[in-house]
């Protein structure tokens, strides 16, 4: 949602880079709207006395099957 609306999907041509990003600025871009969305969530699915929460997980985590 965030991403659309600032011109940054990776796949847009008009995008601010003008190429896919990678390492930090795809991190970076993963971050943005992360307040927006858990306001989103809370507003959608919070209850009363009902705690929301988001787990971040890698590939690696999926991938680790030891726990």
């Amino acid at each position: 949602m965030g991403r659309k609306r600032m011109s940054l999907l990776e796949d847009s041509s008009n995008a601010r880079w003008g190429k896919k990003p990678k390492g930090n600025n795809k991190q970076a871009l993963a971050e943005i709207g992360q307040g927006h969305l858990i306001a989103l969530w809370e507003s959608l699915f919070g209850r009363p006395n009902q705690p929301i929460a988001q787990i971040l997980l890698t590939r690696g985590d999926l991938a680790d099957v030891s726990y």
